[in-house]
């Protein structure tokens, strides 16, 4: 952007070597019972990457604010420090013995060369599409924090459809079934619409939470919503935790209905 002065909408020059040397010095903080998280380095290093391919690339629009990707690195390095799980839940059954090999699986069924059960799934954490695809990809955040797979092992050969409650939302081969297939690719599974539900619900929180407070301690006025303007801070509390309500509600494992179905030899796709 263009500026005459030094600001947070465009930093000094070298302001880089201030956060650094900052970065250091918070590092050095770390005792015993302290966590310390150099988010610096983990930003640092991803701009690296990214700037060897697009030289242009940038996490934040001005000299303080992170933007969408940002603030995800971010999240990333707290949620590694605290050791975060890498699996948000997953199914593997072995459909050659007919048993259940990881995931909360019940009334498994054989159909044919097919397959019938159901999972009590937990959600994927929800991916934010703000988010640039090709970081997410770099920091391999499926496999680091979010893996989220089917695998079925022993079916005869062939490709199959998977069907979610009465819904068709994929046909793979019994190869990469049997490898496992990340079910964050499928937008249709029922979980994932879930989760990206929750999504919007948090960030309808967050945006109430916010002109709450902004409205608490001073005269401000939304450039955004009308109703945000309109309603008290009480209001505004009130509508907060009937969200959180919402949320909790949705955030909470969901039965599945899975079936895997065989597709004929020769038969064309729907």
């Amino acid at each position: 952007p263009e500026a005459k002065t030094y600001g947070y909408k465009y930093a000094a020059i070298d302001y880089d070597t201030t956060l650094e040397q900052y970065s250091r010095w918070l590092v050095g903080l770390k005792e015993p019972n302290v966590l310390v998280v150099d988010l610096y380095s983990t930003m640092n290093e991803h701009l690296r990457k990214r700037r060897t391919a697009q030289v242009s690339f940038s996490l934040q629009r001005d000299g303080i604010h992170p933007d969408p990707t940002g603030h995800w690195l971010m999240a990333q390095t707290l949620l590694t420090a605290w050791k975060a799980p890498n699996a948000a839940g997953g199914v593997q059954i072995d459909a050659g013995r007919g048993t259940v090999l990881a995931g909360q699986v019940t009334n498994l069924k054989k159909e044919g060369p097919g397959l019938f059960f159901e999972w009590q799934s937990p959600l994927p954490m929800p991916m934010d599409p703000k988010w640039d695809a090709e970081s997410i990809r770099i920091e391999d955040v499926e496999e680091h924090l979010n893996e989220y797979r089917l695998a079925v092992k022993g079916l005869p050969p062939g490709r199959y459809r998977l069907v979610a409650g009465d819904e068709e939302f994929a046909t793979v081969g019994a190869v990469q079934l049997a490898a496992g297939v990340s079910l964050l690719d499928f937008e249709r599974f029922p979980a994932n619409r879930a989760a990206a539900r929750l999504l919007s619900l948090v960030h309808d929180r967050q945006r109430l939470l916010y002109a709450a407070w902004r409205r608490s301690v001073g005269k401000w006025t939304s450039t955004e919503s009308d109703s945000l303007n309109r309603a008290s801070v009480e209001d505004l509390k009130q509508q907060v935790e009937e969200l959180d309500q919402q949320i909790d509600l949705l955030r909470q494992p969901q039965p599945i209905r899975l079936r895997i179905e065989l597709i004929p030899a020769g038969s064309r796709p729907v």
